[in-house]
């Protein structure tokens, strides 16, 4: 599937205004607080010379360059004084593009065409419920299969799984309507394949995750093998906090769903 992320460039936009409002604002009090008057900047034999210009058409005062505060100072507010309006316009501009730039209609445009035609139709754009239907259908077309867990604990959608904290994991996702596959084969190189407790897919970056959950952190054997899967994660360019999220729980801590909301707010919506 092609993967058009037309959401994250509303949110690159926001980003920069962000930026830019931050900067504004700084240049604006910086130059509030600046030195009075205008820095001249003239060349006498090969050397620089500086005055301090308050009235127009004026020599203006000298100033020695032992006074490096007030140089700065008025060099400084020269810079910010021709750096605001460009940054201003560029705010504005983007400002104005947010108003305009209507992602929706992307896919609303597919979504409104007759249904005899829909179906002869290769969108540029796929509906998010059409993506992950289609990349659902995709990744689970796996030639190579686990046996199930032996357990007696299903999920809202009818899958067993190993544990009750998998269970919740996979009731929240299905709740928040994030498609996710569950121990959906993974090759990692100088290792063989992993089963990662959940494959998962954030439709608003089109962007696919792996979460493990480490579930019995005060073993000591466990924990050991812990560290080593963590490191051939790493090996293959799958890195924690990038696009692989971890959870974990021990005897006497069990899984913290304070953690397991803000994993989500952060990287799965």
């Amino acid at each position: 599937m092609e993967e058009f992320q037309m959401d994250e460039l509303q949110e690159m936009i926001q980003m920069k205004m962000a930026e830019y409002d931050r900067m504004i604002r700084m240049a604006e009090d910086a130059v509030r607080e600046a030195p009075k008057g205008v820095l001249r900047v003239t060349h006498n034999r090969g050397t620089v010379q500086y005055y301090r210009r308050e009235a127009p058409n004026s020599n203006g005062k000298y100033i020695r360059k032992s006074e490096s505060r007030l140089l700065s100072g008025l060099a400084q507010k020269d810079y910010l004084q021709k750096m605001l309006p460009v940054l201003r316009t560029a705010y504005e501009s983007m400002k104005e593009m947010m108003l305009i730039y209507e992602p929706e209609k992307f896919t609303q445009i597919y979504e409104e065409m007759p249904e005899g035609k829909r179906g002869l139709i290769s969108p540029l754009i796929m509906p998010d419920t059409d993506y992950a239907a289609e990349w659902l259908r995709q990744n689970s077309m796996e030639d190579i299969k686990i046996e199930g867990p032996d357990t007696e604990i299903y999920t809202e959608k009818g899958e067993m799984v190993r544990s009750k904290s998998e269970k919740i994991l996979a009731d929240k996702f299905n709740l928040l309507g994030i498609p996710y596959i569950y121990e959906k084969p993974l090759y990692l190189e100088g290792y063989g394949y992993v089963h990662p407790d959940f494959t998962l897919l954030n439709l608003r970056k089109k962007k696919v995750y792996y979460l493990e959950h480490f579930g019995m952190m005060d073993n000591p054997e466990y924990t050991v093998k812990t560290v080593q899967k963590l490191e051939t994660y790493e090996k293959n360019g799958i890195f924690p906090g990038e696009k692989l999220l971890l959870t974990y729980e021990t005897g006497s801590h069990p899984l913290n769903m304070k953690t397991v909301e803000n994993l989500i707010q952060k990287f799965l919506l």
